[in-house]
């Protein structure tokens, strides 16, 4: 079979071998994706990585679970930082911004999917709780 055999689709379509993988244009780009240890952060983190971006990973207490996703951001051939600290206090989020900085030199993207999961019904959360 020829190469161009090869790369017709069933409907006729020529294949197109690059549109496989993710474009590299945030090549350079530093993202923190805030809870992004695991789960929709997670993933998060590694679509950036995909793109090309070097990745702050944060983590209030899953510090194996951020471990495992640096791993797989370096093995995309990315940088990937992890930094476990607290979101609720303005101390908090400037420590882990200098912390970036003092790796980094900047930052370029920022998304905010931290959150607190309350196994509660919502009528019994105090306002304290709802605070963080």
């Amino acid at each position: 079979m020829s190469t161009s055999q090869q790369q017709t689709t069933l409907s006729g379509h020529q294949a197109n071998n690059s549109a496989c993988a993710p474009p590299q244009d945030m090549v350079g780009k530093v993202a923190f994706v805030t809870g992004s240890a695991k789960n929709m952060g997670k993933q998060f983190a590694l679509a950036l990585a995909r793109r090309g971006c070097d990745v702050v990973i944060h983590h209030r207490k899953d510090g194996a679970e951020a471990e495992k996703t640096a791993q797989e951001i370096q093995a995309l051939g990315r940088k990937a930082l992890i930094i476990q600290g607290e979101l609720t206090s303005v101390a908090g989020i400037e420590q882990i911004f200098k912390q970036i900085l003092s790796t980094f030199g900047h930052i370029d993207i920022v998304i905010n999917n931290a959150g607190v999961v309350l196994k509660k019904p919502m009528t019994e959360i105090s306002e304290a709780e709802y605070d963080q």
